[in-house]
């Protein structure tokens, strides 16, 4: 997962929050290792100052939770979305069922102002409706492992 982007946008505007969404705690945990981001897992508090939170998928009720909040506060916040190894959720939708109808209804209205659904693995999307697959090449080449 690619930090960088999460970074320029919080840069850019200073009213903005990003939330990358992972399959598992140890994927979000991993994440949070980057500076100023903060982890939300199991029973840990969220931090409600951070500009950018990772977090299981099933967290994002509390998440979506704050936003009401800030928003019945007066508070302007720009909420990004990304829902990182998305192609899970095909895999897992059976016993985190309850966590992706929330997540579907989310987004159909509209809870954060811009989602992004990012995979490496776009075969496995049987829930969604791809508009576009892009393909990020470098002009270096830089091996995987050394």
């Amino acid at each position: 997962m690619n930090v960088q982007a999460s970074y320029d946008i919080t840069r850019e505007d200073d009213s903005a929050r990003v939330i990358i969404a992972c399959s598992s705690v140890a994927l979000a945990r991993q994440i949070a290792k980057y500076p100023n981001v903060s982890a939300f897992t199991g029973s840990s508090e969220m931090i409600p100052t951070s500009k950018i939170i990772s977090c299981t998928y099933e967290k994002l009720s509390a998440i979506k939770v704050s936003i009401d909040s800030n928003k019945l506060l007066g508070k302007k916040q720009k909420n990004y979305l990304i829902i990182d190894e998305c192609h899970t959720m095909s895999l897992q939708q059976e016993f985190r069922k309850e966590t992706f109808s929330s997540l579907f209804s989310f987004i159909e209205e509209d809870v954060f102002d811009s989602v992004c659904l990012v995979t490496a693995t776009p075969n496995a999307m049987t829930l969604f409706r791809i508009d576009s697959i892009l393909e990020f090449t470098s002009l270096e080449y830089q091996p995987a492992m050394e």
